[in-house]
């Protein structure tokens, strides 16, 4: 089984912490001001590590999936709400 997990969390280029060995979902508090971000993104998969695709969406900003084995995603100009 592939376990994905968010690996840090940048703000305007600069990392900002993230909860240590959660499995509960964290709330990230972003101002209305703050457009520019970004999540780095690790899957662990020991049988096929050349094949891992990542799927990830903004609910409300967006509504097709980005399918990607780029493990960075990013988002800019997200309005505010």
């Amino acid at each position: 089984m592939i376990k994905y997990y968010i690996s840090y969390f940048e703000l305007f280029n600069k990392k900002r912490s993230l909860p240590e060995n959660t499995t509960a979902p964290v709330v990230l508090n972003i101002r209305t001001n703050e457009k520019f971000f970004s999540f780095g993104l690790i899957a662990i998969n020991y049988e096929d590590p050349e094949h891992l695709w990542f799927h990830y969406k903004l609910d409300g900003f967006e509504n097709e999936w980005h399918v990607t084995q780029d493990q960075k995603a990013v988002y800019i100009n997200v309005s505010g709400g």
